[in-house]
């Protein structure tokens, strides 16, 4: 199935960009910015930790608020990822939507169980979406070349904010913000603002790294 660039990047990132009734502050209160030195070692810390993981699954959670909303709209999922490269994203409540990323390879089934496949060479804007979402799962965005960064810490997290710098993200994200356990070195939110209205925000738990996936959860079908 063959779908225009600009239709096709609006139907994946609509199901990935929620418009909120508020802006998120640009640094959460409680937060102080660390030096670029224990910025590096915070990258080298979280790179040692990502080398030792090679599966990591987890349930997530989507909040949407809206002034014309008396109640939060919750969307519901699940992601999983394998090394190298291997994402699927799947929403199941109240929305149900799968999306693969495999080395380049993209597909989505919706709802009624239609696939669209789609690769990078034909939208290059995927490659930089791919790897965003694949760097922002693991932690290690924070040195990605498509991104400034700064790191801001409290007794419990990092605080990550990030700016791309390359033209395909800036055309649909003005920040990532990223919270980060110091207990784990894992990444617990992901929030992608696309402006001061709209916004991302993804909730991780019940994260498990290195437990065996089932080979068919990747399979497009």
């Amino acid at each position: 199935m063959k779908l225009g660039n600009k239709k096709l990047m609006s139907i994946l990132l609509g199901f990935l960009i929620l418009i909120g009734a508020n802006a998120f502050a640009q640094v959460p209160a409680g937060f102080n910015i660390i030096s670029e030195k224990q910025s590096q070692d915070l990258s080298e810390k979280i790179e040692k930790k990502q080398a030792t993981i090679k599966t990591m699954q987890m349930d997530f959670v989507q909040e949407k608020e809206m002034k014309m909303m008396r109640n939060k709209a919750v969307m519901n999922g699940k992601l999983f990822f394998q090394k190298a490269n291997t994402l699927k994203v799947e929403y199941i409540d109240p929305v149900v939507m799968h999306i693969w990323m495999n080395n380049g390879q993209w597909a989505m089934k919706d709802g009624k169980g239609k696939i669209s496949k789609f690769n990078e060479k034909s939208m290059p804007s995927l490659y930089y979406i791919n790897q965003m979402l694949l760097e922002s799962v693991q932690g290690s965005i924070i040195k990605s070349k498509h991104f400034s960064s700064k790191v801001y810490e409290n007794k419990q997290q990092y605080f990550v904010l990030l700016k791309p710098q390359v033209k395909e993200l800036q055309n649909w994200f003005e920040e990532i913000h990223l919270y980060i356990n110091k207990s784990d070195l894992l990444v617990q939110t992901i929030l992608l603002k696309e402006n001061k209205d709209e916004y991302t925000l993804m909730k991780m738990k019940q994260i498990q790294t290195n437990k065996p996936i089932n080979p068919n959860v990747f399979k497009v079908r």
